[in-house]
């Protein structure tokens, strides 16, 4: 939007806007409409657009209007201190009053649509909402609490004098025109109030086109108009003769429950003539001035509303022959006061005047006055009125008792709300911080760059000669910082409650705070910590941040890993099977949770103990098979577990190595028996320290014939098959074959015949009386049958052949 221009010069003396002559009302409109014509020439050189500023409060106002989308840095002061009309409502379903402006261009043309201002806790804001009416000055306004609504009827624009009818609410307008079959006739200035007694809106007078429904040339519609919240118009019947001439201050009066139309007066009247308070209630008009005492002088254009807070209907202003008034009137039981209150906003006609519930207070915008069209604002309490700016007031800051604060490096809109009178204003700052300029506009942004206090003055004066110096402390805080972002743990694991925290230092008011790229499981929160439970593994970057009141940030990142739940890949051992006394490794690997984690074993066989420990060594000393349990848990309770199974066979065993005989002859056959049990199946043998002749085999039982003699430790070890092994011994002596000195005379016959073989080597006879030729060996082993009899006789021959042997009987050689 291009910079609002202002004539060089004060506007010339304008009649009353409203309820006025018939020529000089239609003098005033074709003046409104051409009001922009005259604005060339000196720039006021107010920026309203500019970038958009951080999240910020202005410092007047309690906080953004929530049902309105609007800008808080726009003012009536930079926009609407040279609008010509201006209608007001207070909007008690939103909480703010509502004004309606004629949105002229600045070439003088009117906009498209009517511009939409809200009023709240001493700031003015632009609304933009959707579907705004056309472009019009002279509307009627009045709230409808049956639809919560404000009521929008008439006025006048490019296209003439309009009958549209709309309703505003909660930021958004709505055309019920054609909702009705029956709606007044166009006009413009027309008076609105609602009757609450009797639940309808009242809409008397105004002006209309040439040729219209004119009943009094000079005051224009005196016809009456009733709007039901349905959206239905009525005309009232009552005829003109009994109506109140148009141009009086209209509004509701709870205290007797009647639409009240006070002091308009005919022309005579407004120079010391009689005026007039009327009264309408049950579709009549009454005029009650008989009974009233104390009324004000006869005017037209006065401001009328009711203030709740001293439950009286109050008078201001209106014009009499004589010009503008800024005289203050209370009425309240029949009687007519004036207020005694020092300071008053200065004289003017047709200045909207509505009472704010929320601020428990009247308002009084604009009109028009000596100098033309009054932009200003002003509050009227017990205290009596005050002047709503022209004062500083700041985005990006938050008032304190002694100022302003805001944060350095973050940008700051200094500006002017509030209105002197119309016409060319100049703006000079001092006490900025050094980083800061000072031009000569309204508003204007800034970031100081040093912490510390301003003390800063602005000074506004108008081309009419009024000027204000307010004056406001400003501190700059260190930018916010976010001191620490922790977590209670880095690493979690699922279903694990973590606390997540910010400490920050620096900034100004309030930490709003935001965690972003949280887990699953977890959700941001404006608090200092929050404590959630992820729900998915992975690892996650999280970025805590601040913003301070003024709109300072700051913000840090960390990645929080989230993993499992303890698990098991596997439980092994060493060896799965082994023998009572042997010994076995049974390990877990494990996984996930939250260390260190902590192990144990079930299901072990005697002599084996459990223990914190991922390997363990186990030596039963019992056998049988065993399902052994591993698990491993998390310092939060949270486990896993597997399984393995040991076999454990009894311990080998072999009592004894046994010898059939522990002294046997040269020669002479021998066997050793191991006997085993226990172990695991299969067995080895083997013998050591055995004599010639003999060899060693894996089997538990040997037999020989030892070919030398001597005495022998023969050894017997049985291994099996986990390498477990027990050797036994046993002792073996090897003796000489005894030899006989006599050679063996038994004639044959009679059971004494050789009947046998030499052993030891040599040549034998056999056969009864048959000589024996040993001449090959020295001695040898004969066996001889003597009877039923085997005998084993000891022969030895003393030299070659023909030498003598002898027998020796062994009994215990017998077979």
């Amino acid at each position: 939007m291009a910079d609002r221009v202002e004539p060089t010069g004060l506007f010339p003396r304008l009649p009353p806007c409203r309820g006025r002559r018939t020529a000089a009302l239609a003098g005033c409109l074709m003046l409104l409409s051409a009001l922009g014509m005259l604005f060339s020439g000196v720039s006021l050189g107010v920026p309203l657009g500019g970038s958009a500023g951080p999240p910020a409060t202005t410092v007047q106002a309690a906080g953004p209007l929530s049902p309105a989308t609007g800008s808080m840095g726009t003012t009536f002061f930079a926009e609407l201190q040279n609008f010509t009309d201006v209608s007001l409502a207070y909007d008690a379903h939103d909480g703010y009053l509502l004004a309606v402006a004629e949105n002229l261009s600045y070439s003088g043309a009117y906009g498209s649509n009517i511009e939409t201002w809200a009023y709240e806790s001493g700031a003015w804001v632009e609304l933009h909402p959707a579907g705004s009416p056309p472009a019009r000055i002279g509307s009627s306004l009045t709230y409808d609490p049956a639809t919560s609504s404000v009521m929008l009827f008439g006025g006048v624009g490019p296209s003439g004098f309009l009958a549209d009818t709309w309703s505003y609410s909660a930021g958004t307008w709505t055309n019920l025109t054609g909702s009705s079959t029956m709606a007044p006739p166009p006009r413009a200035g027309a008076s609105f109030a609602w009757d609450a007694n009797a639940s309808e809106g009242v809409l008397y007078g105004g002006i209309g086109p040439s040729g219209g429904n004119w009943t009094n040339s000079t005051t224009g519609f005196v016809d009456t108009w009733l709007y039901s919240p349905t959206g239905i118009w009525t005309a009232s019947a009552q005829l003109a003769s009994s109506v109140p001439v148009s141009g009086g201050a209209m509004t509701y009066d709870p205290a007797s429950g009647m639409v009240i139309d006070a002091v308009a007066a005919t022309p005579a009247a407004a120079c010391g003539g009689t005026d007039s308070t009327w009264e309408y209630a049950s579709n009549a008009w009454t005029n009650i001035s008989a009974s009233v005492s104390g009324a004000p002088s006869g005017r037209t254009g006065g401001s009328a509303a009711y203030d709740a807070s001293q439950s009286g209907l109050v008078l201001f202003g209106g014009a009499d022959c004589h010009g503008p008034r800024n005289d203050t009137w209370s009425f309240s039981n029949g009687r007519w006061t004036q207020m005694s209150l020092g300071t008053t906003p200065s004289p003017r006609t047709d200045a909207q005047l509505t009472f704010d519930s929320a601020a428990g207070e009247l308002v009084l915008f604009g009109g028009f006055g000596t100098a033309g069209p009054q932009g200003d604002t002003w509050t009227l309490s017990t205290s009596g009125w005050a002047l709503v700016g022209p004062i500083l007031t700041f985005e990006g800051a938050v008032e304190t008792g002694s100022g302003v604060t805001g944060d350095v490096g973050t940008n700051l809109t200094v500006e002017v709300t509030g209105a002197l009178v119309a016409g060319p204003t100049d703006f000079t700052y001092v006490g900025l911080p050094p980083e800061c300029a000072g031009p000569n506009v309204a508003v204007f942004r800034c970031a100081g760059a040093l912490p510390g206090g301003y003390n800063l003055t602005g000074t506004i004066s108008s081309a009419a000669g009024a000027s204000s110096t307010p004056t406001v402390g400003l501190y700059l805080n260190a930018a916010p910082e976010v001191d620490a972002f922790r977590f209670s743990q880095t690493a979690t694991e699922i279903g694990v409650a973590v606390s997540i925290s910010i400490q920050a230092s620096g900034g100004t008011g309030a930490y709003t705070y935001s965690y972003s790229g949280l887990p699953p499981g977890c959700a941001s929160a404006d608090s200092p910590e929050i404590v959630c439970s992820p729900t998915a593994e992975g690892a996650y970057p999280i970025l805590g941040a601040i913003v301070d009141e003024v709109g300072g940030t700051s913000a840090i990142n960390i990645t929080l890993v989230v993993g499992p739940h303890p698990f098991v890949t596997g439980v092994t051992l060493s060896r799965s099977a082994i023998d009572v006394g042997q010994s076995t490794v049974v390990s877990i690997s494990a996984g996930g949770g939250v260390g260190p984690l902590t192990f144990g074993f079930k299901g072990l066989p005697g002599g084996c103990s459990s223990a914190n420990v991922s390997a363990l060594t186990c030596a039963p000393t019992a056998n049988g098979t065993f399902g052994i349990t591993a698990s491993a848990s998390d310092q939060y309770g949270f486990g896993a577990s597997g399984s393995a199974e040991l076999s454990v066979h009894p311990q080998l065993e072999a009592p004894r190595l046994v010898a059939n005989e522990s002294s046997v002859e040269l020669n002479r056959s021998v066997s050793f028996l191991l006997g085993v049990s226990g172990g695991t199946l299969p067995y080895a043998y083997s013998f050591t320290g055995l004599p010639i002749g003999c060899t060693s085999n894996d089997s538990a039982t040997l037999t020989c014939a030892p070919r030398e003699t001597g005495t022998f430790q023969v050894n017997a070890t049985v291994t099996d098959a986990l390498g477990e092994y027990v050797t036994r011994s046993a002792t073996l002596e090897v003796t000489a074959v005894p030899t006989s000195s006599q050679p063996n005379s038994t004639s044959p016959g009679a059971g004494n015949r050789l009947d046998s073989t030499l052993i030891g080597g040599g040549l034998i006879a056999l056969g009864a009386g048959v000589a024996v030729a040993a001449v090959l060996v020295r001695q040898g082993i004969v066996r001889t049958r003597r009877g039923d009899e085997l005998v084993d006789d000891m022969i030895r021959t003393a030299g070659p052949l023909g030498e003598e042997y002898g027998r020796i009987d062994d009994p215990n050689r017998r077979r």
